[in-house]
């Protein structure tokens, strides 16, 4: 999140109906829906000329909102992308330190279609996702797909704090970085 229009986009946090696919069941995070559909549309013609056998949709933060929600766009598509097949379906979502971009009922339908290929990174010393937990539950952001939490620890020897790094990269190898 490096420009203005960004930060304007993930400020503009209050709810409206989901307009992402067919379904539009439940509201999302405005800012995160508007820059996705419009993400999605420059998007949509790639996918539709290119036809990947495998899809993934990735992003950190900023990004890991709008991959949420273009991940959906694209699923809800039936696989379609500018009206035209691709012949590819969302084989998986992972974010990393990305937000909660809907309430209750946009993440049931998120799940029913998604949940099951999407993961979540998350990290205990994340300033960012520490600060803003307590505003996304009083708002009724709700969590989407598997969240898998990298712990931190202390060692008792010497005082230093040792990230458990071993264990995301082990996580993120089968999700992220293998040969497609």
């Amino acid at each position: 999140s490096t420009d203005l229009k960004n930060y304007l986009s993930m400020f503009n946090l209050f709810f409206e109906p989901s307009r992402l696919g067919t379904a539009k069941g439940g509201r999302v995070h405005r800012g995160y829906q508007e820059a996705s559909l419009e993400l999605y549309d420059r998007l949509s013609p790639l996918l539709a000329s290119r036809q990947p056998q495998r899809l993934a949709f990735i992003g950190h933060s900023y990004g890991g909102g709008t991959a949420t929600l273009c991940a959906l766009a694209h699923a809800e598509a039936g696989g379609e992308a500018g009206g035209e097949a691709t012949g590819s379906s969302v084989d998986e979502v992972v974010t990393f330190a990305g937000p909660r971009v809907g309430d209750t009922q946009f993440a049931m339908r998120y799940d029913e279609l998604l949940g099951e290929r999407t993961t979540h990174y998350v990290h205990d010393l994340d300033p960012v996702l520490a600060q803003n937990q307590p505003l996304w539950n009083a708002l009724g952001f709700v969590h989407t797909g598997r969240r898998v939490r990298c712990a931190a620890a202390v060692r008792p020897d010497n005082g230093r704090l040792l990230l458990d790094l071993v264990a995301l990269l082990r996580l993120a190898g089968r999700s992220c970085w293998r040969a497609a």
